[in-house]
């Protein structure tokens, strides 16, 4: 199993982190197509409006699921406005919904290069690149993000797993902090932070640190009850292998 689906089946294991409105990648909204010049210069107003059209047709395609024809059209848009960033930005996210990974990141950067100073696209290039299993890029657009719209929830909780995937709890539990939580729902959330790094040992020193500040918090109470399962798992697996019988 590859970074990326082991990370998004264990992420799938937990409801929504405290404090955040979310880790999931957002999507542009058709109102606030971009088409950001390079070197200050400009498509003519009919390309821009005839790239805008095939965007508006790829989002209909979408809805309609004909995912094939939606990636034509986006091409198409980028083909006749090349610094379309929404355009990009979609493109990349239609990618990852057909689990071309790669082809997404390269699609991201585009985007990137088009539209630096977009706060929401910086977020989700970051929270992809996480999920691609490289949390040092991901940290750098993640910070980005937060620069440019300090406290923002999504960013502040999506940088919180990634500084924990890098062993930095302390850095993710004021990025969790930021993100809104209250310091149990932090600490609870480290704690999810590090069972995705496959460290249970830390992650069961922070649940009782978060369960110790409120005793009642149903997200630590959760993750206890996945590192449990998580730590049974392990032992019935590591006594079948050692050759030991198991009881019928």
């Amino acid at each position: 199993m590859n970074t990326r689906i082991l990370l998004l089946f264990l992420l799938l294991m937990f409801p929504a982190l405290s404090g955040c409105t979310g880790s999931a990648i957002t999507r542009p909204s058709l109102s606030g197509l971009r088409s950001l010049m390079q070197d200050g210069g400009r498509v003519s107003a009919e390309d821009e409006a005839r790239s805008q059209f095939a965007v508006a047709n790829s989002r209909l395609a979408e809805e309609r699921g004909d995912l094939q024809k939606a990636a034509d059209m986006y091409r198409e848009a980028i083909s006749i406005n090349p610094h379309n960033s929404d355009a990009l930005w979609r493109l990349a996210l239609l990618h990852i919904r057909q689990n071309e990974f790669e082809m997404a990141t390269a699609a991201f950067e585009n985007a990137i290069e088009v539209d630096p100073q977009n706060p929401a696209l910086c977020a989700d290039f970051g929270y992809h690149l996480y999920l691609a299993g490289d949390p040092e890029r991901a940290e750098k657009y993640l910070r980005n993000a937060v620069r440019l719209t300090p406290g923002d929830k999504r960013a502040c909780n999506n940088l919180g797993l990634v500084l924990a995937a890098l062993g930095r709890d302390e850095e993710s539990l004021a990025a969790f902090l930021d993100a809104g939580c209250k310091q149990a729902e932090a600490q609870s959330n480290l704690a999810i932070a590090q069972l995705l790094r496959l460290d249970s040992k830390a992650a069961a020193e922070t649940l009782k640190t978060s369960l110790s500040l409120d005793p009642g918090n149903p997200r630590a109470i959760s993750a206890l009850q996945q590192l449990t399962a998580v730590e049974q798992q392990s032992f019935s697996d590591g006594v079948t292998r050692s050759g030991y019988a198991t009881m019928d």
